[in-house]
């Protein structure tokens, strides 16, 4: 997965993030997690957001907007055959 930062400091973090296709089978991202808030945009989709604790997931599409609260862990799934892309947002921990 490709993570490009636009803006980083004390206060927060604003990015972009490409996750490419998986060829056979899915992409899958490694768990993280944040201290903050954050808020994903997808552009280009559909992706899948996996929660390992809870062993939810979400689907979300072009256009789709998700929050996902502080220290909540999650993957990126691409069970496409295109790359996936979308903004992210994700506060500092205050």
């Amino acid at each position: 997965m490709r993570m490009r930062f636009y803006v980083s400091n004390d206060h927060f973090h604003v990015g972009d993030f490409y996750l490419p296709s998986g060829g056979v089978g899915s992409r899958i991202s490694e768990v993280d997690e944040h201290g903050g808030d954050m808020v994903l945009y997808i552009v280009k989709g559909p992706i899948t957001i996996f929660f390992p604790d809870s062993e939810e997931t979400f689907y979300a599409q072009e256009g789709d907007i998700m929050y996902i609260p502080p220290k909540m862990r999650h993957q990126f799934i691409n069970y496409t055959e295109y790359g996936v892309t979308g903004y992210f947002v994700v506060s500092s921990a205050l």
